[in-house]
C-alpha cells in the first residue's frame, strides 16, 4: 500500500507550479471507517495499515478524483473466501468521490481489494490481511488507562442526586467507557463488531453502545452505566480469546 506524502509550506505564496506540466491528482487513499477511533463526529477514517479481525464487518473507503456514480465503479476481492465485498456506495464532495466498500473478514489470510472503472481500467488496489486475535488489550478511556493483563478492575459510582440549586456534582462516575483492542503478533487489529462484550449481572451495570444495550454489545467500545451497588464481571471476546474485567459499582 502506498501513501502520498504532502508538504505544507507556511508563509509566502506557496510552491511554484509549472503550468506547462500536467496536473497530477493525489492517489486514492484507502481508509477503514467503523472500528474504534475511525468513526465519529470529527473522524475521517483510519489508514488501512493493520489487519482486520476475523469476523469483522467493516467499511473501507477510497477517495477517487472526479464525480462518479455507483455505476461507474466495481470492486472485487481477489480472495473472497478471506474478504468478501458486500456492497458499494459512492458519495461526491468537492469533485472527489468516496467509494465506500462494505466488507466482511471471513477467514484468516491475505487478499487484494481492487477498485475498477466499469470501463475496464484499474482505479486503485490495496493488500488486506485478516487475522485471528491472540490477545485482548482493555483500555479505560476517561481518563486513559491500560487495565492490567490479568483483568483489572473498573470502578463506577452510583449517580449523585442533583442539588436543590440545580448544580451537578463535579465528577460523575456513573457512566464509563472501555475499549477492547484485539491483537495479534503484529499489534492491534481493526475489530468493530467482531469484538463482543457481555456482563454477568446486568442489574448492577448496563452495557450500551449506539443502538445496542443490555447484557451484550457487539463493538470494540462499550459504555457501562451503574444501576445499583455491587460487583460483577464484564467479559470481552474476540474469536477464541477472551478477557474479564471486574466491575465494581460503589454507592
Amino acid at each position: 500500500m502506498k501513501f502520498l506524502v504532502g508538504v505544507a509550506v507556511f508563509g509566502g505564496c506557496g510552491p511554484w507550479v509549472n503550468p506547462a506540466e500536467p496536473r497530477v491528482e493525489p492517489l486514492p487513499r484507502f481508509t477503514v471507517l467503523r472500528s474504534q477511533g475511525c468513526s465519529g463526529l470529527f473522524a475521517v477514517g483510519c489508514p488501512l495499515d493493520r489487519p482486520l479481525l476475523t469476523g469483522v464487518h467493516e467499511t473501507i473507503n477510497v477517495r477517487v478524483p472526479g464525480s462518479l456514480t455507483v455505476g461507474d465503479v466495481r470492486v472485487e476481492s481477489t480472495s473472497p473466501s478471506v474478504l468478501s465485498v458486500d456492497g458499494v456506495n459512492v458519495a461526491v464532495r468537492d469533485s472527489t468521490t468516496t467509494v465506500a466498500v462494505d466488507v466482511t473478514a471471513r477467514a484468516t489470510g491475505a487478499t487484494r481489494l481492487k477498485v475498477w472503472f466499469t470501463s475496464g481500467s484499474l482505479v486503485d488496489q490495496v493488500d488486506v490481511r485478516v487475522a485471528d486475535a491472540t490477545s485482548i488489550e482493555v483500555v479505560e478511556t476517561d481518563p486513559p488507562r491500560l487495565l492490567s493483563p490479568d483483568g483489572g478492575t473498573f470502578t463506577l459510582r452510583m449517580p449523585v442526586a442533583t442539588a436543590a440549586s440545580g448544580a451537578r456534582p463535579t465528577e460523575d462516575r456513573s457512566v464509563g467507557s472501555l475499549v477492547g483492542w484485539a491483537r495479534d503478533a503484529s499489534g492491534r487489529l481493526y475489530g468493530n463488531d467482531a469484538v463482543v462484550w457481555t456482563i454477568a449481572d446486568p442489574s448492577i451495570a448496563r452495557l450500551s453502545w449506539l443502538f445496542m444495550g443490555g447484557a451484550e454489545v457487539r463493538d470494540d467500545r462499550v459504555l457501562l452505566q451503574a444501576l445499583r451497588p455491587g460487583t460483577t464481571i464484564a467479559t470481552v471476546r474476540a474469536g477464541s480469546v477472551s478477557r474479564t474485567v471486574t466491575v465494581v459499582v460503589l454507592p
